[in-house]
């Protein structure tokens, strides 16, 4: 299933709502915004953005947020069918050939739909003005399936330091 046409469905909304999030004042001790992308919250909102000083610890006083919280459903098509259910389904399968072979087509559909979600993101992100905003801002994925994405440029990263230079330790 085609998820673009559900996230561009809400395109607008979160660029709306990353323009407000640009416009409050930042605490002294933020060094970096950090959005992370849970694998298998799909097709909820899968993102939580996290307020990091310079030693990657969250910033007192501000508390972490889900953008685009009172949605409910990032996709909201009964046709998707969530990774967690789908693995579920590919249990059921007597031969373990069959299995694996299941469970190896959902992962690399799921990554997928993470990563283009992920892509959104950075897309309203820098439509919403984030090229402009002054604190480093990165996109994560749980578990690593792909670079993160510098939200600044909307590129993934090349190398690692590129985050991490933003800390102290």
């Amino acid at each position: 299933m085609n998820i673009e046409p559900f996230l561009n469905k809400h395109t607008e909304a979160l660029t709306l709502e990353l323009s407000h999030f640009f416009q409050q004042e930042c605490p002294e001790d933020l060094r970096c915004i950090q959005i992370m992308l849970f694998r298998e919250s799909l097709p909820s909102v899968p993102f939580y953005i996290y307020f990091l000083n310079r030693f990657q610890g969250s910033v007192e006083g501000i508390k972490p947020y889900e953008p685009m919280s009172k949605l409910g459903l990032l996709i909201d098509s009964p046709k998707y069918i969530s990774q967690e259910d789908t693995i579920c389904d590919c249990l059921d399968f007597d031969d373990e050939a069959e299995q694996n072979s299941c469970m190896d087509t959902a992962y690399e559909k799921y990554n997928a739909d993470n990563l283009l979600t992920a892509e959104w993101f950075a897309q309203c992100w820098q439509k919403a003005g984030g090229k402009d905003f002054k604190i480093p801002a990165f996109l994560t994925e749980e578990d690593a399936e792909f670079k993160p994405i510098n939200l600044k440029t909307g590129k993934h990263i090349k190398h690692s330091s590129e985050y991490s230079n933003v800390f102290d330790g």
